[in-house]
């Protein structure tokens, strides 16, 4: 943090702490920010002194490589939560970036509201939902956002930058695709509804609400916790990053025609294209409750798409035990995963 204009520094920070997965080295330096004279005050020393940085949320979407970080990390805790009344039935909230995204999201939901109640118990920050544009039972958080806050590192200055500035697309941004690195998010705001959704059409969600009337939002919330605490490890228990590969999108008639033969859940974005769940690709080439316990990992009994430490172990094997999955995934149907962690290194 910034205290009288100085950037308080730790040296060797285990970075271990601040990754669900837990892996990865230590930091040379570290230090966090709780307001944008603290982004920039570590921005303008790191130019100074031609060190590295980067800079973090919780760490549930992060890998840190063995060897750790030679720069500076920058832990984001700017927090911040404003209603602001737009038309009769819509609200913004300006959010800070630092604030936890399923504390806001209960937030919301106790001001009568909907947009975000399908993202309930996704782990991270604000910030982090915003770079990942992150998603889950047909709502994603570019459905709701207007603009965002960021401290552009290259021209060392807060600017703003609307929705269609930010390259939002399938678990991806501008911010995580094109310029890595460059822009600092610093807060966000999204308009919301008040009343209840619109419709409700996911599966899983419809198999756990059992009724005829219009569920709420918070209705809707329960649905998502039970499901998420019924499938999916707790990450504060069960060192894991949530989904470790996205849904690939396909669109090659040979691979088309593969998946139609093992009848695969295709599900169309447009003409010759489909999304097919990374889940069913991995259960079908037998890796479902698998684990490899010379290296540490395995696949989650309830949601194959998670991978999780069966003991302490490091990055280097974590990553050897992915390319296993994903090249059983090539080899049987032609499809290469993508990693939906990133690697920092």
């Amino acid at each position: 943090m910034c205290e009288n204009g100085r950037l308080e520094l730790h040296q060797d920070v285990d970075l271990k702490d601040h990754s669900t997965m837990r892996v990865g080295g230590p930091a040379r330096h570290f230090a966090k920010a709780r307001s944008v004279a603290d982004v920039e005050l570590a921005y303008r020393w790191a130019a100074s002194t031609d060190t590295p940085v980067c800079t973090i949320g919780s760490g549930s979407n992060i890998v840190w490589a063995d060897e750790g970080y030679s720069g500076l990390v920058l832990q984001n805790e700017i927090r911040g939560f404003q209603v602001v009344p737009k038309q009769q039935d819509t609200v913004e909230l300006k959010i800070g970036a630092g604030e936890v995204l399923d504390d806001i999201i209960e937030r919301s939901i106790q001001l009568g509201l909907t947009g975000l109640e399908c993202l309930s118990l996704l782990p991270g920050t604000c910030g982090g939902a915003v770079i990942q544009n992150s998603g889950a039972y047909g709502m994603e958080v570019s459905q709701v956002l207007q603009h965002v806050e960021v401290y552009d590192t290259h021209e060392h200055r807060p600017v703003t930058l609307m929705r269609d500035c930010c390259g939002l697309g399938y678990r991806t941004s501008r911010f995580k695709r094109d310029e890595p690195g460059r822009y600092v998010i610093l807060g966000l705001t999204v308009r919301l509804r008040r009343g209840s959704p619109t419709s409700v059409s996911h599966t899983s969600l419809l198999a756990v609400l059992k009724r005829d009337t219009a569920p709420t939002s918070a209705d809707i919330r329960s649905a998502v916790i039970t499901i998420r605490r019924t499938k999916l490890p707790d990450p504060s228990v069960v060192p894991n990053c949530g989904s470790f590969f996205k849904n690939p999108v396909v669109s090659n008639d040979t691979t088309i025609a593969t998946l139609h033969g093992a009848q695969a859940p295709l599900y169309e974005l447009g003409v010759g294209r489909y999304k097919v769940p990374a889940a069913w690709l991995i259960e079908h080439c037998g890796l479902k409750n698998h684990a490899d316990l010379r290296l540490g990992y395995g696949t989650w009994p309830g949601q194959p798409l998670v991978l999780f430490a069966t003991r302490l172990s490091s990055c280097n094997n974590l990553l050897k035990y992915s390319a296993m999955i994903e090249q059983a995934v090539k080899a049987r149907f032609g499809i290469m995963l993508e990693r939906e962690p990133v690697l920092m290194e």
